[in-house]
C-alpha cells in the first residue's frame, strides 16, 4: 500500500472517529436535557397547567358574554308560571265532587263520566264479560273450587269475590286498633270501625302505586293492610241480623266481609303464602293483578276517588283531608303532568339559550384566540351563568317559601352542563399540556394547542 493511500485512509478515519465523538457528546448532552426535563417534570407540567388556566381566563369580553347568559336564564325563571302541585290546596280541582261518580253507580247520566259505572256494578260488569268469554274454563275453576281440593284461594275465587281490603266491619269491635290516626275514637272511648269515606286512604290495596303489590297480595291471601304496614285476615260470610251474627261461608259471589283484628298477619308471611300458592297454580297471581286492576278501574272516578300514591303511607291525615276536599289520584295525575311539561318546557328553553350563546361566541363573534381555547372559554361562561341562575333561584325560593316558584328544569340542566363542561375542560387540559411536554421534549418551540 503506498504512503498516499495510508495518509487518505488515516484522515477518513481520523474524520469519522471526530463524528462519531461529536454525535456522542450530541447524544449525551441530549440525553442530559431529556433527563433533566424527566426530572423537573412536575415543575414543568404545573407551568403548563398555569399557563393554560391564563390562556383560557376570561377578559372582558368573555364577562360581557357571561353576564348575558346569566340574565337570560335568571329572566326565564322569573317569567315562568309557577308549578301547580305545590299549590295544590289554593287551587279548585278540575271535576267538581258534584260531577263524580256515586259508591256504586250503574250507569252516570252527564258530565265527563257520563255512562260510566263505578264500584261493584262495575266490577260485577267486567267480570261477567270474562266469565262469557271464557265460559269452559270458568265452569271447570268453579268445579275445582266446589271440590274444596285447593290449599289456598284458587283464582277462580280471586277473580269473583270481593277485594279484602274493601271489608270495613270489624268481627269483633272491641278489638278495633288505631290505623295511622284514620279511624277516630267514638264516645266509649275505643276506635271506629273505618268506613265508606276514609277506607281508600287507609287501606294500601287503594294506593294507585303499591295497590300493584299489597291489594295483589291481600287478594291472593284474603287479607287486608293497612297504610301503618299491619295486616289482618279478611273473613268472607253474610250478617245475619234475628241472630245478630256473622255466619263465616266461601262462596263464588260477592259477599259481606270483616276483619279478623284477633288475626294478625305480617308482611313475611302474606308474601310466603302469596309464592306458595303460585307454585301451587300460576294462575292465580295473573288473576290477583287483572283482580286488582279491575278494582282500582271501578274506584277511579267515585266521588273520593283513590288518594295520592304513596302520600297515605307518609302522612295519611293529610292525604285524607286532600281526598275529602277533591284532590285524589286523578287530580294529582292532571296536575303532574301540567307540571312535567312546564319543567321539561324550562329545561328546553335553558338548552336553547344555551346552544344560542355558544353558536355566538364561537361563529359570529371575532377574536384571536385559538378554536380550542375558545370552546373551553365558553363552557366556562355557561356553566359559571347557569350557576349563577339556578343560585338565584333557590335562594328565592328558601327567602320566600315559595316551592311553587322552584326552577327543577334549569336546574337539572345546571347539573348536566356542569357535569359536561368539566368533563369536556379536563379532556381539553389534558391534550394540551400532553402536546406541550412533548414539543419542549422534541424541542418544539410551538405554543399552539392542537
Amino acid at each position: 500500500m503506498s504512503l498516499e493511500e495510508l495518509i487518505r485512509r488515516h484522515v477518513e478515519l481520523s474524520s469519522k472517529t471526530e463524528k462519531d465523538l461529536q454525535g456522542m457528546k450530541v447524544l449525551a448532552e441530549e440525553s442530559q436535557r431529556v433527563g433533566d426535563i424527566a426530572h423537573d417534570s412536575e415543575n414543568i407540567i404545573d407551568d403548563i397547567d398555569i399557563r393554560f388556566e391564563q390562556l383560557t381566563s376570561l377578559n372582558n369580553t368573555d364577562i360581557t358574554f357571561l353576564f348575558f347568559a346569566t340574565m337570560l336564564q335568571t329572566l326565564r325563571w322569573v317569567l315562568l308560571p309557577e308549578l301547580e302541585l305545590p299549590r295544590m290546596e289554593e287551587l279548585t280541582p278540575s271535576v267538581d265532587k258534584s260531577e263524580r261518580l256515586a259508591s256504586s253507580e250503574r250507569k252516570h247520566i252527564g258530565g265527563i263520566y257520563d255512562g260510566k259505572k263505578s264500584g261493584a256494578e262495575y266490577e260485577l260488569e267486567e267480570l261477567a264479560k270474562y266469565k262469557d268469554g271464557h265460559q269452559d274454563l270458568a265452569q271447570r275453576s268453579q268445579d275445582e273450587f266446589y271440590s274444596k281440593k285447593n290449599k289456598y284461594r284458587s283464582w277462580i275465587e280471586i277473580l269473583t269475590q270481593p277485594v279484602p281490603y274493601d271489608a270495613m266491619n270489624a268481627l269483633d269491635k272491641n278489638l278495633i286498633p288505631n290505623i295511622a290516626g284514620v279511624n277516630k275514637k267514638n264516645l266509649n272511648g275505643s276506635y271506629n270501625n273505618i268506613y265508606g269515606k276514609n277506607h281508600h286512604v287507609a287501606t294500601l290495596g287503594h294506593d294507585p302505586i303499591l295497590g300493584w303489590l299489597f291489594g295483589t297480595a291481600n287478594i291472593m291471601t284474603n287479607t287486608v293492610s293497612f297504610v301503618d304496614f299491619q295486616s289482618y285476615d279478611v273473613i268472607q260470610g253474610h250478617k245475619v241480623k234475628s241472630l245478630g251474627q256473622f255466619m263465616q261461608t266461601r262462596e263464588l259471589q260477592f259477599s259481606d266481609q270483616v276483619i279478623d283484628y284477633s288475626s294478625p298477619r305480617s308482611l313475611a308471611s302474606i308474601i310466603r303464602e302469596c309464592i306458595l300458592s303460585t307454585e301451587e297454580d300460576y294462575k292465580r297471581i295473573a288473576a290477583a293483578v287483572v283482580r286488582e286492576s279491575i278494582h282500582l278501574a271501578s274506584d277511579k272516578y267515585c266521588i273520593e276517588g283513590l288518594p295520592i300514591p304513596i302520600l297515605s303511607t307518609i302522612n295519611p291525615e293529610k292525604a285524607q283531608e286532600l281526598i275529602e276536599q277533591g284532590w285524589n289520584s286523578l287530580e294529582f295525575k292532571n296536575l303532574l303532568t301540567d307540571d312535567l311539561k312546564q319543567i321539561g318546557a324550562s329545561a328546553g328553553l335553558a338548552l336553547l339559550i344555551n346552544f344560542i350563546i355558544e353558536v355566538f361566541y364561537l361563529f359570529c363573534f371575532e377574536t384571536t384566540d385559538d378554536r380550542n381555547i375558545r370552546k373551553v372559554k365558553i363552557k366556562k361562561i355557561l356553566s359559571i351563568s347557569e350557576v349563577m341562575a339556578s343560585s338565584s333561584n333557590i335562594l328565592f325560593v328558601a327567602l320566600t317559601k315559595n316551592m311553587a316558584k322552584l326552577d327543577i328544569g334549569g336546574v337539572a340542566v345546571t347539573m348536566v352542563t356542569l357535569i359536561h363542561s368539566h368533563d369536556f375542560m379536563r379532556k381539553m387540559k389534558q391534550e394540551y399540556i400532553r402536546n406541550e411536554f412533548e414539543s419542549l421534549v422534541m424541542e418544539d418551540s410551538s405554543e399552539e394547542i392542537v
